[in-house]
């Protein structure tokens, strides 16, 4: 019991970095989502699967992509100097 909490907490933690904030309609703040909006989000219909799913990969080339560009730019300067 207490390690399936463990494991709902962490699926929650890393749900909410992949998903990432949301702007409150009413307020206008960012807001982190709530466990039942990511529980929503993840269980819902395969329109929202293949967005989770797209949201991920596109959060990995951005990543390798920053990385790319830096190593880029330190071999063009180290070219030029």
């Amino acid at each position: 019991m207490r390690e399936e909490r463990k494991l709902r907490v962490f699926e929650h933690m890393v749900l909410r970095r992949i998903f990432g904030p949301r702007r409150d309609e009413v307020t206008g703040e960012w807001r982190r989502l709530h466990n039942e909006e990511l529980n929503d989000l993840y269980s819902s219909p395969t329109n929202h699967k293949v967005q989770f799913v797209m949201t991920v990969k596109c959060n990995m080339f951005r990543h390798w992509s920053a990385i790319l560009k830096e190593y880029f730019i330190e071999c063009i300067c180290w070219l030029i100097y």
